[in-house]
Parts: structure tokens; sequence; C-alpha cells
């Protein structure tokens, strides 16, 4: 099962969003960064998760195995006890050839593999290879902040997001200055839920990754862990979600 977050524009914080959902999941999960402007996770995290650019999407893309449950094992590494890593380049024209290569093979394992998967698809645009995953996913979160410049221009990628044809739904980060209930209502969006504009939570997970300790006790990761709990309740293994089922009350 597939679930990916993109965003319109500018910085709403979908890596750090898709890093604590992957982490917040309720069992195994598989974290994809699948951003062509570039991967972010293994230089915030090198020395603290031993992770490193290999293996990963990269070299996935360059396997001619075909991909199996075995292989994503592969070429994925541990970020926490149930919690896995495929990193990215940090070098958009390295991601965007990897993800034009094998996105659309890999959304498809994916999306029927045993184990959940998350994409941080970053910024969406019409010709994004990461669209691969949004069409692929069991729900697509189009995660922003409740403001008027964020919202005008999330309307175009709510469009992308309706043409896809799967569920799809409305993250905001934060809750004002304008009702996240209503940019749902504008967008056309299931609201699936409002996280907590926390940043020093944000910054604690950059900075000691995912075991920093206290981030449990955080705003941030309770909202997290709440629409994890949601998402995996309302989102069956196999077939789409009732979109209107993640809906929350603003």
């Amino acid at each position: 099962m597939i679930v990916s977050l993109c965003s319109a524009k500018g910085s709403p914080g979908v890596t750090t969003l898709a890093a604590l959902l992957a982490l917040a999941w309720p069992g195994r999960s598989v974290l994809v960064e699948a951003d062509p402007s570039g991967g972010s996770l293994v230089a915030r995290w090198a020395g603290i998760c031993d992770v490193s650019y290999e293996p990963g999407l990269i070299s996935l893309a360059a396997t001619r195995d075909p991909i199996t449950n075995a292989v994503i094992d592969a070429h994925t590494q541990p970020i926490a006890d149930r919690t896995r890593l495929l990193a990215a380049s940090p070098h958009p024209r390295q991601v965007r050839v990897a993800l034009e290569t094998i996105a659309e093979s890999a959304s498809a394992r994916f999306s029927v593999t045993d184990v959940d998967v998350v994409v941080d698809c970053g910024r969406i645009e019409p010709a994004s290879p990461a669209m691969a995953f949004i069409r692929r996913a069991a729900v697509a979160l189009l995660v922003v902040r409740p403001r008027l410049a964020d919202v005008a221009v999330a309307e175009a990628t709510a469009a992308q997001l309706h043409h896809a044809g799967g569920p799809s739904a409305l993250v905001c980060v934060g809750d004002g200055p304008y009702r996240p209930a209503d940019i749902a209502a504008h967008l056309g969006l299931s609201l699936a839920a409002v996280i907590a504009d926390d940043h020093r939570a944000a910054e604690m997970l950059a900075i000691h990754g995912p075991s920093a300790r206290g981030l449990g006790r955080t705003r941030l990761w309770r909202s997290v862990n709440e629409l994890a709990g949601s998402l995996a309740a309302h989102t069956p293994s196999a077939g789409h979600p009732d979109a209107a089922a993640l809906e929350v009350s603003a």
C-alpha cells in the first residue's frame, strides 16, 4: 500500500511529515524519497542512523532484477526498528533520471507489497516522474499551510490529484489564519488532518533523527501519530480507501 505526500510550493514540511508518518506507522513501513528536486534525509541523518546514498533509489534504478520484496530490502536501509529508507541522491538530475526509469514499476510493486510505503513526492508538477506514485497511491495527501499564498497555488495541484483519479485528501500544517476545513472545501478535498506547526519538534527530528529524545512527547509527533492511525484504519491493504472516511473536524 502506498501513501504519497506532495506539496504545491515552498516548504510546508512534506519531507518532515513523510518521515514522521513512516516512523509512526503501526506496522512495517518503507520511506521513499521520490522528490525530483533531490533527497535530503541522508545529509541530515548520516551520522545518526548510519545511512548513505547507496544502496538507494539510484542503485534500485540500476538493477536488472525484477522489483521484489527481496530487492526492495536490498536497496533500502533501516532507520528505525520497523522502518526502512529508500534514499535518494541530493542531485536533482540523478533523481529525475532514476524516477523516470523505475517509478512506474516500483509504484506498481509497492502498491501490492505487504509493507506499507510512505512516499515523499515533493512539489508536484504535471511532468513530475513522481506522479506514478500519486496515481497508484491508496491515498495522496496534499500538504499545505493555511495561508492565502499557499492555498492559491494549491488549486492547480489539487486539480492534478483529481485528474490522477485516486483518492486524495488535504493535510494542513497549522490551523490558521484560514480554517483548514474551509481550505479543504475550496480545493475539493477531504481534510485528513491538521498537523501541529511545531518548529522545535521538526528541528529535533532534523538534527537528532528518528531516535530524538523527547520527540514522542511533542505536539507534532502526537498529531502525526493520530494521522498514521487514521490512515492505517481507513486504508485497506488492497484497493482504495473511502477518502471521505479520512475527514476530520477542524
